[in-house]
Order: structure tokens, then C-alpha cells, then sequence
């Protein structure tokens, strides 16, 4: 349903220039004029004098809620603080968003529109219309004035302007109408500013004008007078001239032109990004009544924005282009937002070197010294140990003497075939003296098997006594952990690891091994000396995958170092390999694990 706006201001400008008294019937006539105007379902006027209560509602039927109500009464105390209020639907309230709006003057009088909720996008609209009538029905006036239009009045340039779809028909249309809508202006000059100088743009009764004309000079200098100092100014003769200000190009317009007053405004500064423009209003009989400059003032700030808009499409794409690539330069140089502009600066430089710069790409894994020339020392006998003499790290030499093992046992049971040794021979001999071939035979290879398990606890005895096969190191056994120890046989109590023919074995994760390639070189510290960087070429990749833990699988890679092994060096010393894959792109060698990461996240 279309709203006859320019007919509901009307009234409401008739209402108020011809209340006598503010009344119930003045109430009920401006409550259904703005219930209309505001799209709103229902509308009310609370008064809060000693009590809140409801003055009138429209339409009639409708039942006013309860002046107690507890939502009415927060809505009302949100609207004292903010001039105006906005409460949800609720319970009873049918799907309705409630506004509420302080009336100017006192009492104070609060007005509540009941609006549907799918009109909540046009809720700043509905707000705004029902805040420029806001002052009507409590502050009539007490002397209609025909010359002086208010505010509802110039509220129909509004649309008006709005609506133009080109600059050049909203100048015209705003400085045409001011002229129509106010016998007291004559004439109305919009100028705006271009090349660093106010131009003029429009000006009332003229559809074209020659811009190098005087009265087009003298009226630009005015308006650049007024722009340059950024006030309004007020030229009367009457008046005046308020310490400070200089009026000399007024003056010699006032002059030349005959005129009377001259009110000139600027809108906006000389370093809007919108651009600055300046109207001007020119009596030839009288002043301008103050009603009727803040009228003027209001509508120009309104519409303002909208003519920087039309002004803008109008300038066309390269004009624009340059205009917006300078506003980005002043705003980049310029010395607002400091620390955002070097947050920002930083930010920049990181990435161009992120996209750019390059960066060395590694492979990055564990690694160990490593022999194959290993030995391990195990268990001959079950038993247990009676002496450990060796432990990891110590250096050992060919035959040394590691462990010893506990032979009580082996001295009894030799001790015992020694006493059935000495009767099997006595059995052999009685046998013989007796000439008894078959017991004689028999007891003599009783003495044989006695003698072969002394021959067998002779060795036995002999590998008690645990020795180093060859000069190496002990890579491992620790004394304290041997000592006393029951162990079986074969169970492993040292590994002797000779100092020669050194690799490295590195552990490379799973992500990470499509990377490597036989021949890369790369480079190993021990965690003992992180300052010393040891090169190293890769000779070969273990194909098959190792998973010890939660890091996942891990393949291995065989190395050699570049240089021979130093005195100190030992089996089993670990520490860190990165093997060199050249130099990729900054932000590939950063995110590059994190990109796979993402991949399989969002991968189904």
C-alpha cells in the first residue's frame, strides 16, 4: 500500500501551525496522520507526569497496554536515555515490534508505534520519520509565520532528491526548490569544489549559465570565502560581523548584486574524501528567520551524502579511479592510524617475501652413529653373574674380561664326575681281573661318557670368564644392572662395538621421505655439540617402514660422513640430520605440511 507522503506532511504542518491547544482531539489528529506515515499497525501517546498514562491510541477499539506493564516501563526508561527505544516481540504483543519516541518539550511525552516484524528492515526509516516530527505536538508555535517553512516542509525535498538518477537534476532540483518552498529566499546557489576552487554547480531560475561571467565569479568567491574559513556565514548589514570572520567577498556580492542577506553554507571540508560543497541562500527584501536556517541546515546535511553520490557516478571511471587512488594515498601516507598503518606495512612486506623470497627447504630427522663390526656378549650357561667388569662407554680390548660367571655349581658337578670317573675305572679293572668281557665293556664306556662331561665342564668353565672378542667399545650393559643377575642362556649382557667403519642411520618421517633421493647431502650435529656441523651424503633408503610410536611411520636412510671418524666418536651417540633439498618458495617451506594437513581434513 503507497503512503501519500507529501499529503500526511502536509497535514501535520497545517496541525501544527493551527493548534490552539494541545488537546485530545490534536492528539487523536496527530497520532493517526503519524501511525500512517510511520507504517505502523497501532500508535499511542504516553504522557509521564507523575505517573506514566495513555493520553490517546489509535484506532479507537484498541485497548492501551497497562501504564505498568513491566516491558512498557523498561521501553519508556530506554527511551529517556536514548531519545528513542526498540523492544522485540513479545508475549501478547502479536508478532510487533515496539518503538518508542521521546516527544520534545515538557511533559514529556513518549510516542509507541506498534510496526510488524517483517518491516524490520525498514526500521531506521520508520525511526527516522517519526523523529523529524518529533517536536510538533508539544511545542507548537505561538505565531504562525506563512514566510517561514519549517521542517516537515523542507522534509519533501527528500524524495525528491533521492530519486534523481543524475547530479545535475538533484542541484537543480534542491536549489529550485528551496526558492519555491520559502518567500524568503530569492535565489539558491549550490557550488562544489573542484581543482582546489568552489565552483558553482546550480543556481535557481537559471537551466544553464556562463561560468566566466561575473555574477558567476562574484557568487564563487563568496562561496570560497565561506569554504575556506569552514563556517556558516551570515551576511546582513544589520548584523554584525562576529570577531574573526571575514565577509569582504559577501560584501562585494551584496554590492553588486543589490541584495539583501546572504547565508552561505559549507558542507563537508576541503579533505572530505566525498568532496566539499557550499550553499547559498540570497534575499533581496529581508533576512532569513532562524527557523529557516536550521531547516535549511538540517535538509542540506541530509542530503548531502546522496549529491556526493550522484556527483561521483557523474565524474565518470577515470576520474573517480584517480580520485579514489588519491584518497588511498593519503589515507596510506597520511598520519592517521599510525601503528594500523605499520601493522599493516609489516603484514605486506611478509607476504610479498612470503610469495617471492626463497628460503632453504630441509628435510629434518633423527640420527645415530652406527657399526656393523658388533658383537654381542650373551649368556654361556643358565646361571647367575658373580662379577660384572665392564659397562657402556668404556673402551675394551681383544680378550678382556667383561663378566664373570658364578661356577659353584660347575665345580660341584666336575668334582662329581671326577668320584664317578675313579669308580668306573675300578669297575673296568674288576671286570678285567674277573675276565668278564661284557662288564668290563660295559664300565669302560661308563668312563668315557665321565670323561667327556668333564671335557664338557672344562669349556663351561672356561666360558665363564666373558671377554671382548676383539678392541672396541661397549655400546651396551651397565655393571650396576648385571651384577648378581640370574640369566639364562643366550640372554644378552654386552654389546662390543668396534671404532671403524662408522655411518649414520637417519630416521626420516613418512611425509617427509618422497623427498629424499639417493646422493642428497645434508648435514649432522651431535646433541653434545650442536655447534659443530658435520656433511654427510645419503647412500641409501631402507624401503620398508618402521612404526615405533605415535610420531607415525619412519623410514631409514643410510649415510656417510665426509670426514673419518674423530677419537671420541662412539657407536649409538645420536643427534640431528637435515638433509638440503634446495630452496623453495617461503611460504611452501612454512605451510607446506600444514596445506596437507588441511587436505586430509577436508578430504571426504
Amino acid at each position: 500500500m503507497s503512503v501519500d507522503v507529501r499529503g500526511i506532511i502536509e497535514d501535520l504542518r497545517s496541525l501544527r501551525l493551527n493548534a490552539g491547544a494541545v488537546d485530545e482531539r490534536f492528539w487523536s489528529s496527530f497520532v493517526g496522520r503519524l501511525r500512517v506515515l510511520c507504517l505502523a499497525e497501532t500508535a499511542a501517546i504516553y504522557a509521564q507526569t507523575e505517573t506514566l498514562q495513555c493520553v490517546v491510541s489509535d484506532p479507537r477499539d484498541w485497548q492501551p497496554e497497562a501504564a505498568d506493564a513491566p516491558w512498557l516501563t523498561g521501553l519508556i526508561q530506554r527511551a529517556v536515555n536514548n531519545q528513542f527505544a526498540v523492544s522485540p516481540p513479545g508475549p501478547g504483543s502479536q508478532d510487533m515490534v515496539r518503538v518508542a519516541i521521546r516527544l520534545m518539550g515538557e511533559p514529556a511525552h513518549y510516542l509507541l508505534l506498534w510496526v510488524k516484524a517483517e518491516l524490520m528492515p525498514r526500521l531506521n526509516d520508520i525511526i527516522l520519520r517519526a523523529e523529524l516530527v518529533a517536536d510538533i505536538p508539544v511545542r507548537p508555535p505561538s505565531a504562525p509565520s506563512d514566510r517561514a517553512p519549517g521542517l516537515l516542509t523542507l522534509l519533501e525535498l527528500v524524495p525528491e532528491i533521492y530519486q534523481a538518477k543524475r547530479f545535475s537534476t538533484a542541484a537543480y532540483g534542491l536549489v529550485n526548490s528551496l526558492v519555491s518552498h520559502s518567500e524568503e529566499v530569492d535565489q539558491v546557489v549550490l557550488g562544489w569544489r573542484q581543482d582546489h576552487y568552489i565552483r558553482a554547480q546550480a543556481i535557481s531560475h537559471f537551466d544553464r549559465f556562463e561560468k566566466k561571467t561575473e555574477l558567476v565569479k562574484l557568487l564563487e568567491a563568496a562561496m570560497e570565502e565561506a569554504a575556506d574559513q569552514a563556517v556558516s556565514i551570515y551576511h546582513d548589514e544589520r548584523v554584525s560581523t562576529p570577531a574573526g570572520q571575514i565577509r569582504l567577498a559577501h560584501q562585494q556580492l551584496r554590492v553588486q548584486t543589490g541584495c539583501n542577506t546572504v547565508f552561505t553554507l559549507p558542507l563537508g571540508d576541503a579533505d572530505s574524501t566525498q568532496g566539499q560543497a557550499v550553499l547559498m541562500l540570497i534575499s533581496h527584501h529581508g533576512g532569513f528567520s532562524d527557523e529557516l536556517k536550521e531547516a535549511v541546515h538540517f535538509i542540506a546535511q541530509l542530503l548531502y551524502p546522496r549529491l556526493c553520490q550522484l556527483k561521483e557516478k557523474q565524474d565518470g571511471w577515470l576520474l573517480r579511479g584517480w580520485r579514489n587512488g588519491k584518497r588511498l594515498l593519503a589515507w596510506s601516507f597520511g598520519p592517521e592510524h599510525l601503528w594500523t598503518k605499520i601493522l599493516s606495512l609489516i603484514v605486506t612486506l611478509l607476504l610479498l617475501y612470503g610469495i617471492f623470497g626463497t628460503l632453504p627447504h630441509r628435510v629434518e630427522g633423527s640420527a645415530k652413529i652406527t657399526t656393523e663390526s658388533i658383537r654381542v656378549i650373551s649368556a654361556p650357561f643358565d646361571g647367575q653373574v658373580d662379577q660384572a667388569l665392564g659397562m657402556a662407554g668404556d673402551p675394551v680390548s681383544a680378550h678382556e674380561v667383561l663378566a664373570i660367571m658364578d661356577v659353584q655349581d660347575l665345580l660341584l658337578q666336575r668334582a662329581e664326575a671326577q668320584a664317578d670317573l675313579q669308580r668306573y675305572l675300578s669297575e673296568v679293572n674288576r671286570a678285567r681281573a674277573a675276565l668278564n668281557l661284557i662288564e668290563q665293556e660295559i664300565a669302560a664306556a661308563r668312563v668315557a661318557q665321565t670323561e667327556a662331561r668333564l671335557s664338557r665342564l672344562a669349556v663351561l668353565l672356561e666360558q665363564a670368564r666373558l671377554r671382548s672378542p676383539f678392541d672396541g667399545v661397549v655400546v651396551e650393559g651397565e655393571r650396576q644392572q648385571l651384577l648378581g643377575l640370574p640369566v639364562s642362556k643366550g640372554q644378552q649382557l654386552y654389546r662390543v662395538a668396534r671404532i671403524e667403519g662408522m655411518y649414520l642411520q637417519v630416521e626420516i618421517r613418512q611425509e617427509d621421505i618422497h623427498h629424499i633421493v639417493t646422493g642428497d647431502r645434508g648435514e649432522f650435529v651431535f646433541l653434545s655439540q650442536p655447534d659443530r656441523k658435520l656433511p654427510f651424503t645419503v647412500t641409501g633408503i631402507i624401503p620398508m617402514a618402521q612404526v615405533r610410536d605415535a610420531s607415525g611411520a619412519m623410514f631409514q636412510l643410510r649415510a656417510e660422513l665426509d670426514q673419518p671418524a674423530e677419537d671420541w666418536w662412539r657407536p649409538g651417540m645420536s643427534g640431528v640430520a637435515k638433509v638440503d633439498k634446495g630452496r623453495r618458495q617461503v611460504l611452501w617451506v612454512i605451510g607446506h605440511r600444514l596445506m596437507n594437513r588441511l587436505r586430509l581434513w577436508l578430504w571426504w
